[in-house]
């Protein structure tokens, strides 16, 4: 479904997604940066070594443009696409999230993601700009089992020390 204008979108997609923020001043985007890069499987120029053996969170420079299926939906990735465009064809499919990252988003749009020839996303696709250059078959689809296994992957199952809370040992 599609909502207009909603109130209660968040501003910040970065920070609803991954906890961290991608909106303010050059540094705290800068840190925040760092806090993803310490937390990805790998940081890559391009998608095209990825594959469905391909597992984790994945920070993408520049474009991705996958050369098969990536993930599985009992191993998902997480793909951050970082100031590049997005192209899928040819029946391409990602398990998983994929969030393409415009460093500046309160310029022009740069950056597209482009799917055509039955490409999928089982999982979600999250942009903090504008797209729409798709032709073809465009199939984001929903796949509740891809997106809860996202949690069982190393950089999503963190532990960490919650305030006001205790231990009995």
């Amino acid at each position: 479904d599609v909502l207009d204008s909603d109130p209660n979108f968040p501003d910040d997609l970065l920070r609803y997604v991954f906890g961290v923020p991608g909106v303010g001043s050059a540094q705290v985007v800068a840190e925040s940066m760092q806090t993803l890069e310490s937390r990805a499987t790998a940081i890559l120029n391009g998608c095209g070594s990825l594959n469905s053996s391909s597992t984790g969170f994945y920070i993408i420079d520049g474009a991705c443009n996958p050369a098969g299926t990536i993930g599985s939906e009992a191993a998902p990735v997480v793909l951050l696409i970082r100031n590049g465009n997005i192209t899928m064809n040819g029946n391409m499919t990602i398990y998983g999230l994929v969030f393409s990252y415009d460093s500046d988003p309160g310029s022009a749009p740069n950056y597209d993601f482009k799917m055509t020839g039955g490409a999928t996303v089982n999982g979600a696709v999250v942009s903090n700009h504008q797209v729409g250059n798709s032709n073809g078959t465009y199939n984001a689809v929903y796949n509740a089992a891809a997106l809860g296994n996202i949690q069982n992957t190393g950089p999503f199952n963190t532990l960490v020390r919650i305030p006001g809370s205790w231990r009995d040992w």
